[in-house]
Formats: structure tokens, sequence, C-alpha cells
């Protein structure tokens, strides 16, 4: 939700994307098929956007994305995401 804000600066949006292109490519610096430290790379890099990118999240960001988890999965009670 971050992402598609008008809100959010575009290198913010270039790091998001950035992150989630790196997550999801099967090039990683450590391959995923390695056991425990697979995803490691991908955790770490997932960790440095959000980071990076943490003052962009808005309140009503965190309400989205809690209202889309209750949608996706109705019987999961997420935590309380503004914490």
């Amino acid at each position: 939700y971050t992402l598609m804000d008008e809100d959010t600066p575009t290198s913010q949006k270039a790091v998001i994307i950035g992150a989630l292109g790196y997550f999801i490519l099967p090039l990683d610096l450590i391959p995923d098929l390695t056991p425990l430290l697979g995803f490691s790379d991908d955790i770490a890099a997932l960790t440095a956007a959000f980071n990076a990118v943490k003052s962009s999240v808005k309140p009503k960001h965190l309400q989205q994305a809690k209202t889309q988890l209750k949608e996706w999965f109705p019987s999961a009670n997420p935590p309380d995401l503004e914490s």
C-alpha cells in the first residue's frame, strides 16, 4: 500500500520494487535451496528495504494491510500492526 500511494517518494518506491524483485528472482547471493541459510539474504534485503522506507508507511497503509490479511485468511488474528 505504501508502494501504491502517490505521496511515497519515487526513490522509496524503487527500493520497495528492488527488494521485492530480489525476493522473487531465482538468482540470489545465497541460493534459496541451501538449508536454513537460503532465505537469510532475502530476509536481509526485505528488512533493509523496510528500514529505508518505514518513514513513508502511514497508519492507513497498516490498516489496509490488516484488512487484506483478514480477507485472505479469515481465521487469522493479525497483530496490531501499528506497534
